[in-house]
């Protein structure tokens, strides 16, 4: 590789950087430039700095474009902005100005952020995402809040197999076809969290929140298998509203089939004054163990988004043919 010094004295400024960086990384470049101006072949360089062939290459075009400077550390440009500048601006007096009555809501989220560079800006889809961090704004959480999320593998659907209660029950109740219901409680209303909104980074936004210490609560058990269910809404929640939930269970699996309910062991569901119907037996989840309920987990990524706009009505997401209430 014949390779002349761009500039004069560059091989003893190359020595003199070689000997001070700490990078090996950047080390080598220097080593390659230094190798290149000394005419050494290519592959002997490659050996030599045991870096590909394109490293050597890439470097050895850089010195030849630029010198020294070309193989200095420089900071990253990073990805290009693809939202112009006088759309930058545009956007975030829209979003500083905040919501109008044609919006509909009382915050900002994600998906208003979108529609706006969609309807408004009118970028295309793939500017969306990056139009919208480019300009410095990210999700902010205003208030704490967690939600819990499992890991836990799910048992195969291909599988034929029942569980071993299943089986004892089908061996107790021959007659009957046996199903497996899963039961769970989730509390709908106004009391709540605030959530994300969209805000500049390194802010602290405030969102409105309801003071009401108001709310109702939905009691929903479902078979997986057959996609029946059974569900009311109560202003309680007690052994009462658990026994006529129950009775409503028995019906809906009604006196030819049997069917068992996992439940979690809430003082409720435990108490010794619980009336179970017969063609329903109880089976209790382990203590501490929410997530082997997967009702559970449905009705709480429903009941999750209910407080974010609390200006825009009462949600009701309860309204399924099915439901009833006390």
């Amino acid at each position: 590789m014949d390779v002349l010094e761009r500039d004069a004295g560059d091989s003893a400024v190359l020595e003199e950087l070689v000997d001070a960086e700490p990078s090996a990384k950047q080390r080598d470049r220097y080593r390659e430039a230094l190798f290149a101006i000394q005419a050494e072949q290519t592959e002997e360089i490659v050996r030599m700095l045991r870096r590909s062939r394109g490293f050597v290459q890439r470097w050895d075009y850089a010195y030849r474009e630029g010198g020294i400077q070309m193989l200095l550390p420089g900071k990253s440009k990073g990805r290009p902005v693809l939202l112009p500048c006088e759309k930058q601006a545009e956007f975030l007096a829209r979003i500083d100005a905040g919501p109008t009555q044609a919006d509909g809501v009382c915050a900002f989220t994600c998906h208003d952020a979108r529609r706006i560079l969609e309807e408004e800006l009118g970028p295309s889809t793939p500017t969306m995402a990056r139009g919208v961090s480019c300009t410095g704004w990210g999700t902010r959480r205003c208030v704490h809040s967690h939600a819990t999320r499992t890991n836990t593998p799910r048992p195969s659907r291909g599988s034929s197999r029942a569980p071993p209660f299943v089986q004892s029950m089908k061996g107790a109740c021959p007659d009957k076809t046996v199903q497996v219901w899963f039961q769970d409680e989730a509390r709908f209303g106004q009391q709540g969290t605030t959530t994300r909104k969209r805000a500049r980074k390194g802010s602290r936004p405030w969102a409105i929140k309801h003071a009401k210490y108001k709310w109702l609560y939905l009691y929903d058990a479902v078979c997986p298998e057959t996609g029946n269910s059974a569900a009311m809404i109560s202003p309680w929640v007690n052994m009462d509203a658990t026994n006529m939930h129950l009775k409503w269970i028995s019906d809906s699996v009604g006196p030819e089939d049997h069917s068992v309910l996992v439940l979690d062991r809430a003082g409720w569901h435990v108490s010794k004054e619980l009336a179970v119907p017969p063609n329903i037996t109880l089976r209790y989840l382990p203590p501490y163990s929410p997530e082997l309920n997967p009702r559970g987990e449905q009705v709480g990524l429903h009941a999750e988004p209910l407080p974010v706009q609390p200006g825009s009505g009462r949600p009701r997401p309860l309204g399924r043919r099915g439901h009833r209430r006390l």
